[in-house]
C-alpha cells in the first residue's frame, strides 16, 4: 500500500497520493531479483542489505514517511532497471508492450492527481487559505481602519508579508517588537495586524476598536462571531 498504491498519506510528502514506485516497476524488480540471483548473488545481497538498513534510522526517530524513506528507492530502481534491461535483451515484445501499457495507464492517473486533484483537494496543506486572506486584506485595506488577520490561519504570518511585499527591515522590526492593541500584541503592517485573539474575546475586541474593522480568521472561529461570511477554498 505504501510503496505502490497510496504511498504517504501526507499530501506535503506525496502530492500525487500514489506509491513511491509504479506498479510496472514491481514486475521489473522481481525480474531484476531473479537476474541478479543468477548472475551476481554478492551484488544482490548488497542491495537487499541496503533495503533493510535504509528505514531503520527513521523508524527509530519518528514515524517514517516518504521523504525520510526515500533512501530505499535507489536499490529498487537498480533492480527494476536490471529487470527492464533483461527483458529488452530477450526481445520479448509482448511482455514489453504489456508493461508499457501498464506504465502508461498509471502515468495518466499520476498526472491527473498531481495537476488536478492535489492542487484543489489539498490546497490547505500548502497554505492556500493564507493566500486568500492576504489577498482580501490587500484588496480591502483602504476600506477599513483595522484589518485583523488571525494567526489561526495556517502560515498567515509568513504569507501576508510575501504577498504584500513588506520590506524585510519592517518585518524584522515587528518580529522583534510587536505592536500592542488593547491587551493583545500584533505584527503591524500599516492597517493590517496579524496576531492571536482568544475566540471568546473576538467580538469584544472588535467592538472596542475605534472605526471600522475587518476580521479574517479560520473557519473554526466563525462559531465565535455573530455576523460573518464564509469564503470557500479550492477544496
Amino acid at each position: 500500500d505504501f510503496l505502490i498504491i497510496h504511498g504517504d498519506g501526507n499530501p506535503r510528502h506525496n502530492m500525487a497520493t500514489m506509491g513511491g514506485i509504479y506498479l510496472a516497476q514491481l514486475i521489473l524488480i522481481m525480474i531484476g531479483f531473479l537476474i541478479y540471483w543468477a548472475r551476481s548473488k554478492r551484488n544482490l545481497m548488497f542491495l537487499l542489505g541496503w533495503l533493510l538498513i535504509a528505514p531503520i534510522p527513521t523508524a527509530i526517530i519518528d514515524l517514517p514517511h516518504a521523504l525520510r524513506s526515500s533512501f530505499m528507492l535507489p536499490p529498487l530502481i537498480i533492480l527494476s532497471t536490471l529487470g527492464l534491461i533483461g527483458m529488452i535483451e530477450k526481445k520479448n515484445r509482448v511482455f514489453l508492450i504489456g508493461l508499457a501499457i501498464i506504465f502508461l495507464v498509471q502515468f495518466i492517473f499520476f498526472l491527473q492527481k498531481l495537476y488536478f486533484l492535489a492542487p484543489n483537494e489539498y490546497s490547505r496543506f500548502w497554505s492556500y487559505p493564507a493566500k486568500q486572506a492576504s489577498e482580501i486584506a490587500l484588496r480591502k485595506k483602504e476600506n477599513f481602519n483595522y484589518i485583523i488577520l488571525s494567526d489561526k490561519i495556517d502560515n498567515i504570518e509568513f504569507a501576508y508579508p510575501v504577498y504584500a511585499k513588506v520590506e524585510p527591515n519592517k518585518l524584522i522590526q515587528q518580529n522583534k517588537q510587536k505592536t500592542a492593541i488593547l491587551k493583545y500584541e500584533f505584527k503591524k503592517f500599516d492597517k493590517v495586524h496579524i496576531g492571536f485573539i482568544p475566540d471568546s474575546e473576538i467580538e469584544n475586541f472588535i467592538g472596542n476598536l475605534d472605526g471600522s474593522v475587518l476580521f479574517i480568521g479560520s473557519f473554526e472561529q466563525s462559531k465565535s462571531l455573530k455576523d460573518f461570511e464564509i469564503l470557500d477554498g479550492l477544496d
